[in-house]
């Protein structure tokens, strides 16, 4: 993607579709920054395909650099989640994390 999206207090929820024009296992990579004084965050990644729904996490820190940071999108032990996407568009979710059972927030 070529622009850059928010997610705040006001907006938790971010759907979209990505175009994928070779089918195959893919890792989908977050590029993202934060505002000064950001927490930890963690995110929650669905992507569904004519494949099938694949969920995943991913974690943001505190990004205080002039270049974006990254972060993968893994499971909840922390490995690497794999995408299965055929060729086609894929719609995906990414949502703020408000689960009281996360340390972090």
């Amino acid at each position: 993607m070529d622009k850059m999206v928010v997610l705040s207090p006001r907006q938790k929820k971010l759907n979209f579709a990505l175009p994928v024009t070779k089918g195959g296992r893919y890792a989908l990579v977050l590029e993202y920054y934060t505002p000064r004084g950001s927490n930890l965050t963690k995110l929650m990644v669905d992507a569904k395909s004519p494949k099938g729904m694949t969920k995943g996490e991913a974690t943001i820190y505190n990004c205080k650099y002039a270049t974006p940071c990254r972060s993968v999108v893994t499971t909840e032990d922390g490995e690497v989640v794999i995408f299965r996407f055929g060729q086609s568009s894929i719609d995906v979710v990414i949502e703020v994390c408000l689960c009281p059972s996360h340390p972090f927030l």
